[in-house]
């Protein structure tokens, strides 16, 4: 992939309307809390996210 990309400039990803983050804890699936040993931040469509 790092060949593929040699010559290409990073680029921002502006987050669309309507798409929301929610960091979600890869050992449960669920939204992350402070006990969360590890976090991942995930995109979802509003409304369609998980709730905490």
């Amino acid at each position: 992939m790092s060949k593929a990309l040699a010559n290409k400039q990073d680029e921002a990803f502006n987050v669309p309307d309507g798409v929301v983050s929610v960091n979600i804890d890869p050992a449960t699936g669920l939204p992350a809390s402070y006990e969360s040993k590890t976090v991942s931040t995930a995109l979802y469509r509003k409304g369609t996210e998980p709730e905490y």
